[in-house]
């Protein structure tokens, strides 16, 4: 599998999809066509789930639990996918159909006001 990437574009503030990173000159190209430096953006990386209205999934992504009606973050840590709760952490793969994204830390932060 290709990973797939997003990007918060720090300049313009806007989510853009990746076209191209190099890593070795330390800049993406985004989907607009923009060249940005590893400073001006930051990457997400596809978990490769989607969730139950078969919507990507990303790190970075909050994620709505209707059953037990709380906001969840997406976080790749140690090669591992988990959801970060309020109080606790799991493992996203073992809930993933059930969740909804709702938006992401850096566009719709204010969902989780008051969660944390």
């Amino acid at each position: 599998m290709i990973p797939k990437f997003r990007a918060w574009d720090k300049t313009e503030n806007l989510m853009s999809d990746v076209r191209e990173i190099s890593f070795f000159d330390k800049y993406v190209e985004l989907e607009s066509g923009a060249f940005r430096g590893f400073d001006e953006v930051a990457l997400m990386q596809s978990t490769g789930l989607t969730d139950k209205h078969i919507v990507d999934v990303y790190q970075g992504d909050i994620v709505w639990d209707d059953m037990d009606e709380e906001y969840g973050v997406v976080r790749i840590e140690e090669a591992k996918t988990i959801i970060e709760w309020d109080i606790y952490v799991e493992d996203l793969f073992e809930r993933i159909e059930l969740l909804e994204v709702v938006g992401n830390i850096y566009e719709t932060k204010e969902l989780l006001e008051g969660e944390r």
